[in-house]
């Protein structure tokens, strides 16, 4: 018998590809990052270009693994830098000019504030986009989950990478069931940009089902909250914080995801991902995705480690409950390409 494979996949949403270039008549800000103590660099964290009275959205960079940045094609006007950190508030240099073609030096020496999260408490209502500032906790624990999940973004978007994608399945089918193994080389290249936020998370045909698993970009983005909602909790036991995440409605004919997002309670970094597949009022699969610290040339990024699954397929598929596992190994071959 034929054994019809179900998929389940990481899908991460790349950076716009491309090297940044200058050009004639911009300029450039480059600079480093290190502690005001003790002067050691500050490696990965997020640095933004923000053009002052304009209204422009900013520009992100990467501090490298010796905490320097650079932003090449700058438009000539008066920017600030912004230090974005983890757990801690945001840090600004004072407001400078940058003339067409010149090269503008600016260091960021960080001595950080500490954001406080207290008063998380879970309710029965699920905060929008348009609604969110009225749970200022929340909103504060989400402000800090997006942070963490833009420097990743902006490693992603800076860094070519490679890992192996190990998937293990059995299926309970009628004449006893089977099992399933799938192995995949994946490369993650800011230059080949894979997006998909407007095609649902998966697709299901009476032969095949595929389904998405959700990265931290994808919930932490603010565009996600205009077809999402978001509610939060603490987890004294597990010593986490948790945003919980659902579809404001339903569409018939769209694969969603609803689930819990779990943030560690000390540094704020995304432990773990429960989530559902839905499609309308059914759910197509479960699975908790868990992250870990990937050792990188001057720090660690925070990468998924794997992922583990179980549901049952559509009918038609005549596999019944599915259970397995997906595993991420072997991140190597980092390449910095932007």
């Amino acid at each position: 018998m034929t054994i019809r494979r179900v998929v389940v996949a990481l899908v991460l949403v790349l950076g716009c590809g491309g090297r940044v270039l200058a050009q004639a008549g911009t300029g450039m800000v480059r600079g480093r990052v290190t502690g005001a103590a003790d002067r050691a660099p500050v490696s990965y964290a997020l640095v933004r270009l923000a053009p002052v009275g304009t209204g422009a959205p900013p520009r992100t960079a990467l501090t490298d693994a010796e905490g320097a940045f650079a932003f090449a094609a700058v438009a000539p006007g008066t920017y600030r830098l912004q230090l974005e950190r983890i757990g801690f508030g945001s840090e600004a240099t004072e407001a400078f000019t940058v003339a067409a073609d010149q090269t503008v030096e600016r260091d960021i020496r960080s001595a950080p504030r500490a954001v406080a999260i207290q008063g998380i408490v879970a309710t029965a209502e699920c905060r929008t986009a348009g609604n969110l500032a009225q749970s200022p906790s929340l909103a504060a624990l989400w402000a800090e989950a997006v942070k963490a999940v833009e420097t990743r973004r902006a490693f992603d978007d800076a860094y070519h990478y490679e890992f192996d994608m190990r998937q293990y399945s059995s299926y309970s089918e009628r004449n006893g069931g089977a099992l399933d193994s799938v192995v995949r080389h994946v490369t993650m290249d800011p230059r080949n940009r894979m997006d998909r936020n407007r095609s649902g998370w998966g697709r299901v045909s009476p032969q095949r089902m595929t389904l998405e698993i959700p990265d931290g970009h994808e919930i932490l983005d603010p565009a996600f909250l205009r077809s999402h909602c978001l509610d939060g909790g603490l987890d004294e036991e597990a010593g986490v914080y948790t945003l919980g995440f659902r579809p404001q409605r339903s569409r018939r004919g769209r694969i969603d995801i609803r689930g819990e997002l779990r943030l560690d309670r000390a540094t704020l970094q995304v432990t773990s991902i429960e989530v559902e597949w839905t499609d309308a009022a059914r759910v197509l699969m479960e699975a908790t995705v868990e992250y870990t610290e990937a050792t990188v040339p001057g720090g660690t990024v925070r990468l998924p480690l794997g992922a583990v699954f179980s549901g049952t397929a559509p009918a038609s598929m005549h596999i019944g409950q599915v259970r397995g596992q997906v595993q991420f190994v072997n991140y190597g071959r980092l390449e910095k390409v932007r």
